[in-house]
């Protein structure tokens, strides 16, 4: 590393994914990590006004506090997929709790 020159304003690109497919995949096992680590009680009501208003939150939440707006159409699609994931969370913690009641 001596060789390179140090840049101050230099970008560093972090890409965890290399596309939709890959995506989907790494949400699927971190959102069952998520829900397994609840159990069957999770810190959060699954009544359809929870389901929705943490979803919702997590999409605001990913735009405006964590500033994803400024990114334009990327920010919005990092902001629809917090949602989704938040919602996949949701589902498999209500899987799980009707899985133990039977």
């Amino acid at each position: 590393l001596a060789h390179l020159d140090w840049n101050p304003k230099a970008v560093i690109l972090h890409q965890t994914c290399t596309g939709i497919g890959s995506y989907l995949e790494k949400m699927n096992h971190y959102t069952q990590l998520e829900a397994d680590s609840y159990g069957a009680n999770p810190p959060f009501k699954l009544t359809r006004w929870g389901v929705f208003s943490r979803s919702f939150g997590m999409f605001t939440q990913t735009l405006f506090h964590f500033k994803g707006i400024r990114d334009g159409f990327p920010g919005f699609i990092v902001a629809c997929f917090n949602f989704i994931t938040s919602r996949i969370v949701m589902i498999k913690c209500w899987e799980i709790q009707n899985s133990k009641k039977g």
